[in-house]
């Protein structure tokens, strides 16, 4: 679902990893999700995003030191991303 949406919205291009907690068996916000994300990014919170519909998500992230994007549509988010200057260059996901 996530990949097929954010492929019609044209926003997978803009990230290199998409870590999927159904796809990974770990219910957010559950804090092994966070810590799996990160590793796999080799990445520190503070240089990692969480993008997510659910506001406890989001707060789960942040309380680990993510930055946090509470998704409300495609044109929010690509307006986010650039007020946190992503670049098209490719960066991270839900």
């Amino acid at each position: 679902f996530v990949h097929r949406i954010m492929n019609q919205h044209g926003l997978e291009f803009h990230f290199e990893h998409i870590l999927v907690s159904s796809e990974e068996r770990i219910a957010k916000p559950d804090p092994r999700i966070f810590h799996r994300m990160l590793t796999r990014l080799g990445a520190q919170p503070k240089d990692a995003v969480m993008i997510d519909d659910n506001p406890a998500n989001i707060a789960g992230a942040e309380s680990m030191g993510m930055k946090g994007i509470l998704f409300k549509s495609a044109s929010q988010l690509r307006q986010k991303l650039l007020d946190m200057n992503f670049s098209s260059t490719r960066t991270q996901q839900k």
